[in-house]
Protein backbone atom coordinates (compact mmCIF):
# COMPACT_ATOMS: atom_id res chain seq x y z
CA UNK A 1 0.00 0.00 0.00
CA UNK A 2 1.35 3.41 -1.00
CA UNK A 3 0.21 6.82 0.22
CA UNK A 4 1.44 10.15 -1.14
CA UNK A 5 0.38 13.09 1.03
CA UNK A 6 1.24 16.67 1.87
CA UNK A 7 2.74 17.11 5.30
CA UNK A 8 0.54 19.03 7.76
CA UNK A 9 1.65 21.06 10.77
CA UNK A 10 -0.14 22.47 13.84
CA UNK A 11 0.59 26.00 12.68
CA UNK A 12 -1.46 27.86 15.28
CA UNK A 13 -1.40 26.03 18.60
CA UNK A 14 -0.13 26.54 22.14
CA UNK A 15 -0.05 23.45 24.40
CA UNK A 16 -1.35 24.32 27.88
CA UNK A 17 -1.62 21.42 30.35
CA UNK A 18 -5.18 20.46 31.31
CA UNK A 19 -6.62 22.99 28.84
CA UNK A 20 -8.27 22.27 25.51
CA UNK A 21 -7.73 25.19 23.15
CA UNK A 22 -8.26 25.08 19.37
CA UNK A 23 -5.54 24.10 16.93
CA UNK A 24 -5.19 25.24 13.33
CA UNK A 25 -3.72 22.60 11.02
CA UNK A 26 -2.31 23.64 7.64
CA UNK A 27 -0.57 21.63 4.89
CA UNK A 28 3.01 22.40 3.96
CA UNK A 29 4.45 22.23 0.47
CA UNK A 30 6.38 19.09 1.48
CA UNK A 31 5.23 15.80 -0.04
CA UNK A 32 5.72 12.50 1.76
CA UNK A 33 5.47 9.06 0.16
CA UNK A 34 4.80 6.13 2.48
CA UNK A 35 4.96 2.51 1.34
CA UNK A 36 3.84 -0.17 3.80
CA UNK A 37 4.00 -3.91 3.27
CA UNK A 38 4.22 -7.13 5.22
CA UNK A 39 7.60 -8.47 6.23
CA UNK A 40 8.86 -11.55 8.00
CA UNK A 41 9.13 -10.20 11.53
CA UNK A 42 8.97 -7.02 13.61
CA UNK A 43 8.56 -3.38 12.60
CA UNK A 44 11.07 -1.85 10.19
CA UNK A 45 11.12 1.84 9.27
CA UNK A 46 13.26 2.92 6.33
CA UNK A 47 13.95 6.57 5.56
CA UNK A 48 14.65 9.70 7.57
CA UNK A 49 12.68 8.90 10.74
CA UNK A 50 13.97 10.60 13.93
CA UNK A 51 14.49 8.42 16.99
CA UNK A 52 11.69 10.06 18.96
CA UNK A 53 9.24 9.26 16.16
CA UNK A 54 10.45 5.66 15.79
CA UNK A 55 10.33 5.01 19.54
CA UNK A 56 6.81 6.43 19.82
CA UNK A 57 5.63 4.28 16.89
CA UNK A 58 7.04 1.13 18.53
CA UNK A 59 5.11 1.90 21.74
CA UNK A 60 1.99 2.66 19.67
CA UNK A 61 2.25 -0.62 17.75
CA UNK A 62 2.60 -2.67 20.93
CA UNK A 63 -0.49 -1.07 22.47
CA UNK A 64 -2.42 -1.43 19.21
CA UNK A 65 -1.73 -5.15 19.08
CA UNK A 66 -2.82 -5.60 22.68
CA UNK A 67 -5.98 -3.49 22.58
CA UNK A 68 -7.35 -4.36 19.15
CA UNK A 69 -6.15 -7.95 18.81
CA UNK A 70 -4.26 -7.39 15.58
CA UNK A 71 -1.46 -9.67 16.72
CA UNK A 72 -2.41 -12.50 14.33
CA UNK A 73 -2.21 -10.07 11.41
CA UNK A 74 0.88 -8.31 12.69
CA UNK A 75 3.68 -10.74 11.85
CA UNK A 76 5.85 -7.92 10.62
CA UNK A 77 5.66 -4.62 8.72
CA UNK A 78 8.13 -2.66 6.66
CA UNK A 79 7.45 1.04 6.18
CA UNK A 80 9.45 3.06 3.66
CA UNK A 81 9.35 6.83 3.90
CA UNK A 82 10.46 9.21 1.18
CA UNK A 83 10.43 12.99 1.34
CA UNK A 84 11.34 15.75 3.77
CA UNK A 85 9.37 16.59 6.89
CA UNK A 86 9.35 19.59 9.23
CA UNK A 87 7.22 18.29 12.12
CA UNK A 88 7.79 15.14 14.19
CA UNK A 89 4.26 15.11 15.63
CA UNK A 90 2.74 14.90 12.17
CA UNK A 91 5.20 12.23 11.09
CA UNK A 92 4.12 10.08 14.05
CA UNK A 93 0.42 10.72 13.34
CA UNK A 94 0.80 9.95 9.63
CA UNK A 95 2.77 6.72 10.01
CA UNK A 96 0.55 5.34 12.78
CA UNK A 97 -2.57 6.28 10.79
CA UNK A 98 -1.21 4.31 7.86
CA UNK A 99 -0.34 1.31 10.05
CA UNK A 100 -3.92 1.27 11.38
CA UNK A 101 -5.38 1.74 7.88
CA UNK A 102 -3.30 -1.15 6.54
CA UNK A 103 -4.29 -3.52 9.35
CA UNK A 104 -7.97 -2.52 9.47
CA UNK A 105 -8.49 -2.26 5.71
CA UNK A 106 -9.52 1.41 5.91
CA UNK A 107 -9.59 4.52 8.05
CA UNK A 108 -12.53 6.51 9.41
CA UNK A 109 -13.44 8.74 12.34
CA UNK A 110 -14.25 5.82 14.65
CA UNK A 111 -10.83 4.28 14.05
CA UNK A 112 -9.18 7.66 14.68
CA UNK A 113 -10.97 7.93 18.02
CA UNK A 114 -9.58 4.53 18.98
CA UNK A 115 -6.09 5.62 17.98
CA UNK A 116 -6.46 8.79 20.03
CA UNK A 117 -7.02 6.67 23.16
CA UNK A 118 -3.66 5.02 22.45
CA UNK A 119 -2.07 8.45 21.99
CA UNK A 120 -3.36 9.55 25.38
CA UNK A 121 -1.98 6.38 26.98
CA UNK A 122 1.43 7.18 25.48
CA UNK A 123 1.22 10.74 26.79
CA UNK A 124 0.35 12.81 23.71
CA UNK A 125 -2.03 15.77 23.86
CA UNK A 126 -5.08 16.81 21.80
CA UNK A 127 -3.00 18.11 18.91
CA UNK A 128 -2.25 14.55 17.77
CA UNK A 129 -5.92 13.87 17.03
CA UNK A 130 -6.07 17.08 14.96
CA UNK A 131 -3.08 15.89 12.92
CA UNK A 132 -4.73 12.49 12.44
CA UNK A 133 -7.81 14.27 11.04
CA UNK A 134 -5.66 15.85 8.32
CA UNK A 135 -5.51 12.51 6.47
CA UNK A 136 -9.30 12.63 6.09
CA UNK A 137 -10.07 16.36 5.83
CA UNK A 138 -7.21 17.21 3.41
CA UNK A 139 -7.70 20.98 3.78
CA UNK A 140 -6.64 23.65 6.28
CA UNK A 141 -8.92 23.42 9.32
CA UNK A 142 -9.48 24.41 12.93
CA UNK A 143 -10.45 21.87 15.58
CA UNK A 144 -11.00 21.72 19.31
CA UNK A 145 -11.63 18.65 21.47
CA UNK A 146 -15.36 17.95 21.71
CA UNK A 147 -16.22 19.99 18.60
CA UNK A 148 -16.37 19.28 14.86
CA UNK A 149 -13.54 20.46 12.66
CA UNK A 150 -14.20 23.50 10.43
CA UNK A 151 -12.24 23.56 7.17
CA UNK A 152 -11.57 26.27 4.61
CA UNK A 153 -13.10 26.03 1.14
CA UNK A 154 -9.70 26.67 -0.47
CA UNK A 155 -6.18 25.38 -0.16
CA UNK A 156 -3.61 27.36 1.76
CA UNK A 157 -0.09 25.99 2.25
CA UNK A 158 2.64 26.93 4.70
CA UNK A 159 5.89 27.00 2.73
CA UNK A 160 8.49 26.44 5.45
CA UNK A 161 11.84 28.04 4.64
CA UNK A 162 13.74 27.36 7.88
CA UNK A 163 13.35 25.37 11.11
CA UNK A 164 15.29 25.32 14.37
CA UNK A 165 14.55 22.89 17.21
CA UNK A 166 14.10 23.81 20.88
CA UNK A 167 14.21 20.37 22.50
CA UNK A 168 14.87 21.75 25.98
CA UNK A 169 11.49 23.52 26.16
CA UNK A 170 10.10 23.39 29.73
CA UNK A 171 6.81 24.65 31.10
CA UNK A 172 7.56 27.50 33.51
CA UNK A 173 6.03 26.57 36.90
CA UNK A 174 3.31 28.61 38.57
CA UNK A 175 2.55 30.95 35.66
CA UNK A 176 0.05 33.52 36.99
CA UNK A 177 -3.26 34.29 35.29
CA UNK A 178 -3.26 30.96 33.45
CA UNK A 179 -7.00 31.16 32.76
CA UNK A 180 -6.55 34.56 31.12
CA UNK A 181 -3.58 33.27 29.11
CA UNK A 182 -5.61 30.26 27.96
CA UNK A 183 -8.47 32.51 26.86
CA UNK A 184 -6.13 34.87 25.01
CA UNK A 185 -4.43 31.94 23.27
CA UNK A 186 -7.78 30.51 22.16
CA UNK A 187 -9.02 33.84 20.79
CA UNK A 188 -5.72 34.39 18.98
CA UNK A 189 -5.89 30.98 17.30
CA UNK A 190 -9.48 31.57 16.16
CA UNK A 191 -8.58 35.03 14.83
CA UNK A 192 -5.55 33.54 13.06
CA UNK A 193 -7.74 31.00 11.30
CA UNK A 194 -10.00 33.83 10.11
CA UNK A 195 -6.96 35.75 8.86
CA UNK A 196 -5.75 32.74 6.86
CA UNK A 197 -9.19 32.22 5.32
CA UNK A 198 -9.58 35.89 4.41
CA UNK A 199 -6.02 36.41 3.18
CA UNK A 200 -5.15 38.90 5.93
CA UNK A 201 -1.78 39.25 7.64
CA UNK A 202 -0.91 36.90 10.52
CA UNK A 203 1.72 39.23 11.95
CA UNK A 204 -0.37 40.63 14.80
CA UNK A 205 -1.73 37.22 15.81
CA UNK A 206 1.72 35.63 15.76
CA UNK A 207 3.16 38.47 17.84
CA UNK A 208 0.67 37.55 20.58
CA UNK A 209 1.14 33.80 20.21
CA UNK A 210 4.93 33.90 20.20
CA UNK A 211 4.79 36.07 23.32
CA UNK A 212 2.55 33.48 25.02
CA UNK A 213 5.02 30.72 24.06
CA UNK A 214 7.68 32.79 25.83
CA UNK A 215 5.52 33.35 28.92
CA UNK A 216 4.68 29.64 29.21
CA UNK A 217 7.89 27.97 28.03
CA UNK A 218 10.66 30.58 28.02
CA UNK A 219 11.39 30.24 24.29
CA UNK A 220 11.89 33.46 22.39
CA UNK A 221 12.53 34.85 18.93
CA UNK A 222 15.96 35.98 17.86
CA UNK A 223 15.35 39.68 17.49
CA UNK A 224 18.46 40.05 15.33
CA UNK A 225 16.80 38.12 12.51
CA UNK A 226 15.09 40.40 10.03
CA UNK A 227 11.64 39.35 8.86
CA UNK A 228 10.54 39.68 5.26
CA UNK A 229 7.14 41.33 5.05
CA UNK A 230 5.85 38.25 3.19
CA UNK A 231 7.17 35.73 5.74
CA UNK A 232 6.37 34.87 9.34
CA UNK A 233 7.96 33.07 12.28
CA UNK A 234 6.06 30.80 14.64
CA UNK A 235 6.69 28.22 17.34
CA UNK A 236 5.29 24.77 16.49
CA UNK A 237 4.96 21.82 18.86
CA UNK A 238 7.18 18.78 18.27
CA UNK A 239 7.35 15.40 20.02
CA UNK A 240 10.32 16.73 21.98
CA UNK A 241 9.93 20.43 22.67
CA UNK A 242 9.06 22.75 19.81
CA UNK A 243 10.54 24.21 16.66
CA UNK A 244 10.76 27.78 15.46
CA UNK A 245 9.85 27.93 11.78
CA UNK A 246 9.97 30.66 9.17
CA UNK A 247 7.23 30.34 6.58
CA UNK A 248 5.06 32.10 4.10
CA UNK A 249 1.49 31.32 3.14
CA UNK A 250 0.80 30.16 -0.41
CA UNK A 251 -2.78 30.18 -1.65
CA UNK A 252 -3.85 27.44 -4.05
CA UNK A 253 -6.96 26.52 -5.99
CA UNK A 254 -10.23 25.48 -4.34
CA UNK A 255 -10.81 21.72 -4.17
Amino acid sequence: MVRVVNEYIPLLHIPIPRRHNPVVVVPTKNTLEVNIERSSEGLTLEGEVPDEVFNSIVVFANILMRKFRYKDRFKGLTIRLRGDHVNTLYLYALLTNIIAEYLAGGIDYEILKGLYHIDREIGFEDVIYALRLALIIKKPFIWRLGEDAVSLDKMVYAEVTSRSLHVDMRLIPEVPLIDLITHMAGLSIIEGFKCIGEGRSLRGVLRIMNSLWHILYGVHLDEDVEENYLSYRAFVKEINGCSLISFRLVYGDST
